[in-house]
Order: structure tokens, then C-alpha cells, then sequence
């Protein structure tokens, strides 16, 4: 039977089809460092069946999407954040990366943040993933007939249990004086800050270039923002809350992210649906 495991946020819960997880080392957005190991989501099969039987359960795969798109609508207000914050969003269908930018005088800052990464605080996607697997395959089974009876039975059991942690960094660039790079993590509605970088050149921290990652390899950039003392990381925590890095910029990260990664999803099984219908 096609079957996929898919992922909400901390307000849908998750739904538990099945899937593999993949272990990998993900590097940070901009540095090509890699920083640790953790379970990311392998996108998405996990099927054995004859290629007949594939349009067909693709197109309830993405009945079942639209769905979950429909309980999200209206939770993101994109228009109230960006005038409340005087952040702009970038967000281009196709890119699973999305953009914050905003000047705060002479300064340019951007937040970026991924939505194909995210984990649990332990590092896995989903704990205890083979008895759950047991558990609602005979539900996955029967998904053309009760898809809204999955949707509140995962949503009544997992909302309020999984808290997932959205990787991002934030980026602080003046002209003629360089940039200033943390690399983070969103944790149950708190920044959590990794690393701290600066350069004099900002292409240096900011640059995807073979060039840029070479000599970010051999360049000191900074430490790890934990060895810092006490109150220089409080006092730097307060910088970036007078530069718009607050708790509305988190809740909205943590808003947006699950609508944007599902219409992606959506939008990538339409052209799969395509491609192996033709």
C-alpha cells in the first residue's frame, strides 16, 4: 500500500502514514559546516506497489494535503506581521527557504529559515516511529474513506505533545563595516542561540561561493555562543530584540512554517502526479 508519513506543527499535530527517517549531517544555511547529526524527513515514500497503482494514490495524497491546507488557513497574517514588525517576507513557491528582511537605521537584517529542516529535541522526526507504524497502517489502508476521522485522531493526540525546533539564522550587515551572523534555533517558542560569527566582509559569512566556503573553513569567525559569558549573551539577546528578533518574529516562524512546507509538499506531488500519468 502507498503510504507517507507527514509532519504538522505544534497547532495540527501530525499524521503518522509511514516512512523511513534518514539520518544525515546538516550543515548550517550559510556556512557549509556541518554541526551535528539529526533525522530529517526522506520526502516521502515508502511504497512497493506496481506503477499502475501510483496516480491514483498520489491524487489521494494530495486530497488529504488540501485538507490540512484548509484547517491552516487564516492562522498565518502575513499582512499584520510585516506591518507590525516592518519585516518584508520573501517567500517563492518552489523554495523551501523563506526570507525576513528589515533596515533598523544603516543596517540591513535578514532571518532565514528552512522549512525541510526541523527535528525534535532529541533529534528524532518521530519518536517511537515503528509501533506507530503498526498502529494506524490499517488507518492509512483505508484512507480514501476516512481521511477526516485521521485528521482529528492524529490532531487530538499530538497537538499538544510534539515541539519541533526550526533551524534559522539571522544576519546583521552594515555598510563598510561588516556582518554580524548567528546561527540559531527556535525551541518551543524560544531563540536558541548556536553560534556567533563576524566579519569585515560580509560575502564572507554570507557568500553560498566554493571561494566563500574555502576560506570560511581556515577564517576565526567567532565562538560558540554558549562559551560566552552570562551576560554578554543576555546583553546580546537584548540587541537582537531591539532589531525586531522577538516573540513575534518567532511565533510567526513557527506559524508560517508548516502551511509553507505542506503547500510545497502539495505542490510537488501535482507535478509527480503529472509526470508519471503521461
Amino acid at each position: 500500500m502507498f503510504s507517507i508519513r507527514r509532519q504538522l506543527g505544534t497547532q495540527l499535530g501530525r499524521v503518522c502514514l509511514r516512512s523511513r527517517l534518514l539520518t544525515v549531517n546538516v550543515p548550517l544555511l550559510s556556512h557549509g559546516i556541518v554541526r551535528k547529526n539529526i533525522h530529517v524527513i526522506p520526502k516521502r515514500f515508502a511504497s512497493s506497489e506496481a506503477t499502475p497503482s501510483l496516480p491514483h494514490a498520489l491524487k489521494n495524497e494530495i486530497l488529504f494535503e488540501k485538507k490540512f491546507l484548509k484547517k491552516m488557513e487564516g492562522s498565518v497574517d502575513t499582512a499584520k506581521f510585516t506591518k507590525t514588525t516592518g519585516f518584508t517576507v520573501k517567500d517563492v513557491p518552489g523554495q523551501a527557504e523563506v526570507v525576513l528582511e528589515r533596515s533598523y537605521g544603516p543596517e540591513k537584517i535578514e532571518v532565514k529559515f528552512n522549512v525541510q529542516n526541523f527535528y525534535d529535541e532529541e533529534g528524532d522526526m518521530y519518536p517511537d516511529e515503528e509501533e506507530e507504524d503498526l498502529e494506524y497502517e490499517n488507518e492509512s489502508n483505508n484512507l480514501d474513506e476516512n481521511q477526516d476521522e485521521i485528521i482529528e485522531d492524529y490532531e487530538d493526540e499530538t497537538s499538544e505533545d510534539i515541539f519541533h525546533t526550526q533551524p534559522c539564522t539571522i544576519s546583521i550587515t552594515k555598510p563598510n563595516s561588516g556582518c554580524l551572523y548567528f546561527d540559531a534555533n527556535i525551541v518551543e517558542g524560544e531563540l536558541d542561540i548556536d553560534n556567533i560569527y563576524f566579519s569585515k566582509d560580509p560575502e564572507l559569512l554570507l557568500s553560498s561561493s566554493e571561494d566563500a566556503k574555502t576560506k570560511r573553513k581556515t577564517a576565526y569567525l567567532g565562538p560558540s555562543f554558549k562559551e560566552l559569558d552570562e551576560e554578554v549573551q543576555s546583553l546580546f539577546e537584548n540587541y537582537l530584540e531591539e532589531r525586531g528578533i522577538d516573540y513575534n518574529l518567532i511565533d510567526f516562524v513557527m506559524q508560517m512554517k508548516q502551511p509553507k512546507e505542506t503547500k510545497e509538499y502539495v505542490h510537488w506531488l501535482q507535478n509527480i502526479q503529472k509526470f508519471v500519468s503521461n
